[in-house]
């Protein structure tokens, strides 16, 4: 069975995939390294977001979210409520 984008993400979150790298007041920006890549994440306050990854690339500054943004999401909301 595949993995959902949401399981995924999940997953990198836990293994410590994620470096944040900025939360600033309209964008976050990280960098999620995978088994094979890494990619760059930047998330807008907008919900809408940019990914190098394929799925990143034919969604890009939408609102439906690739599994390495959704794992930026997670971290990032877990950094804003410390």
């Amino acid at each position: 069975m595949t993995e959902t984008r949401a399981a995924k993400a999940r997953r990198l979150v836990d293994e410590g995939r994620v470096e944040l790298g900025l939360i600033g007041w309209y964008e976050t920006g990280a960098i999620v390294r995978t088994e094979s890549s890494h990619y760059h994440i930047t998330l807008y306050t907008s919900g809408k977001f940019s990914c190098t990854c394929r799925w990143g690339q034919a969604h890009w500054y939408t609102t439906d979210l690739c599994a390495h943004a959704l794992a930026v999401q997670i971290v990032a909301e877990r950094e804003k409520a410390k």
